[in-house]
């Protein structure tokens, strides 16, 4: 996560890639320390490069997913909308950025 700089909001939390079908999702882990209560945010992967290096992303803009407390039915609705351009924010590219020292 870069923006004109170093973000590293979420450089140290687990995010691991799944299908729904033949669509892949970034599931990202989060925690919020003012309501002590955490989850995961989905971003569906819109293109990918093989090394995963450029990626654009689309956030699953269901904010009533926080309610449901169990993966299958978090996959499944996700699912009945995956076709469905008002279910996700638009895309946005991430790319990685390597550190300067393997730069050379």
């Amino acid at each position: 996560m870069n923006r004109e700089g170093s973000n590293r909001t979420y450089e140290n939390v687990g995010a691991f890639f799944s299908n729904i079908g033949d669509t892949r999702f970034l599931n990202v882990r989060y925690y919020n320390w003012e309501t002590k209560s955490g989850g995961y945010f989905f971003l569906k992967v819109v293109n990918a490069d093989k090394r995963g290096w450029n990626m654009d992303l689309a956030l699953v803009a269901d904010t009533t997913l926080k309610n449901i407390t169990n993966a299958r039915e978090v996959r499944k609705r996700i699912g009945a909308n995956i076709n469905n351009p008002n279910y996700f924010k638009k895309p946005v590219h991430f790319h990685k950025i390597l550190p300067l020292m393997y730069c050379k």
